[in-house]
């Protein structure tokens, strides 16, 4: 199983990323949380 998964870390890109790509999917992550559960939207200006 431990190989598997160490195997399909190594073919799918996952090694290979960096610090900043992780901030940058925490980030999305976030403002998806945001829209999804507390109906944000961060485009409409409020009038």
């Amino acid at each position: 199983m431990l190989e598997a998964l160490s195997e399909l870390a190594a073919t799918t890109g996952v090694a290979n990323l960096s610090y900043k790509q992780v901030i940058m999917i925490a980030i999305s992550c976030f403002f998806l949380y945001l829209a999804i559960k507390k109906q944000y939207d961060i485009l409409t200006p409020k009038c």
